[in-house]
């Protein structure tokens, strides 16, 4: 009879204990939900309040004409632009700008857990250090392309460490409008220039009849490309055009997604040039000739005078 009692109770503990575990799992769905959905409502400032401890390795060495310049900047009204995955998206009032505040939630680091906190959450040691990778190829990419590639990525500020008492208040304006104030000193970001994708830009500039504007647009792509390679890095994204990853600057082509640029060691430039015709510029090319036979013969004459230039350059004497 008691080992019958004994067995019940037992048991009986087991399914509270299951009912509590559920209970907290789908709590947390329902917070997961939550923050996914209040974007598209609300914009709430915690999302970018940085509460990473600062890292020698982040930091970035701002010369004084660069805070003048973003202490202009940051007088103006920010204004909703979008959210990506890791980022949320403000343009400055006067449409020059981007800044791009890293959405800290997505990036944090989790404390150690225990197995019934990782049974809650359902996010393995793993998957917590590949959060862990993830931001620190963000902020070393933001980092390197603002010391390094400005002109081929447009960023002309960034800000990865919390600071004390160097940028004040900024205004945020959300997508319904609603303003809020917040400490640039708690947020970490970068400021870019503002760009426009390729596909809209050649669409518009086509219809305006500015056929020598489009082709001068086509050479800054190129230029873009070249630039990088020359310069021993590379994009790891093959899907240059479908996502959108480069666009025009009023005076030239930028990477306007940065998180995949690399360094790379002794870089063969005639291939990596050949690796992105062949590859990831491909869509562009089948996209010109079908919507604009001329500009598509251009781009062929193009690629193929660079090609040539750069097989020459590499088989030089010396080379």
């Amino acid at each position: 009879m008691m080992k019958r009692i004994t067995l019940s109770t037992l048991l009986l503990v087991f399914c509270v204990l299951m009912m509590g575990l559920m209970a907290l799992k789908l709590s947390r769905v329902d917070l997961k939900v939550e923050e996914l959905a209040r974007p598209a409502r609300l914009f709430n400032p915690r999302l970018i309040e940085c509460n990473f401890a600062p890292r020698k390795e982040w930091d970035v060495h701002i010369s004084k004409d660069h805070d003048a310049f973003f202490y202009v900047v940051s007088q103006q009204t920010f204004n909703w632009l979008g959210r990506g995955m890791q980022v949320v998206v403000f343009e400055t009032q006067d449409g020059r700008y981007v800044v791009k505040f890293f959405q800290v939630g997505r990036l944090k680091e989790e404390t150690p857990r225990g197995f019934f906190e990782d049974l809650v959450s359902g996010e393995s040691e793993s998957k917590r250090q590949e959060r862990r990778n993830h931001r620190e190829e963000l902020f070393s990419s933001s980092k390197m392309c603002f010391e390094e590639l400005q002109d081929e990525t447009g960023i002309v500020y960034v800000h990865l460490n919390r600071t004390r008492d160097k940028i004040h208040g900024m205004k945020l304006v959300d997508k319904y409008g609603q303003s809020h104030r917040i400490r640039g000193d708690d947020t970490c970001f970068v400021v870019q220039k503002k760009a426009k994708y390729i596909i809209p830009t050649f669409i518009t500039l086509m219809e305006k009849g500015d056929v020598d504007g489009a082709k001068h647009r086509i050479d800054q792509v190129f230029d873009l490309l070249l630039s990088l390679a020359r310069k021993g890095f590379a994009d790891g994204d093959d899907a240059l055009v479908r996502n959108n990853n480069i666009g025009f600057a009023p005076d030239r082509a930028i990477y306007i997604d940065t998180g995949h640029i690399f360094r790379t060691q002794n870089l063969d430039v005639y291939e990596r040039m050949m690796y992105e015709f062949k590859v990831r510029l491909d869509p562009l090319e089948h996209w010109l000739n079908v919507m604009y036979p001329d500009l598509g013969a251009y781009y062929a004459e193009r690629r193929e005078a660079l090609l040539t230039q750069l097989k020459q350059e590499k088989n030089a004497p010396g080379c």
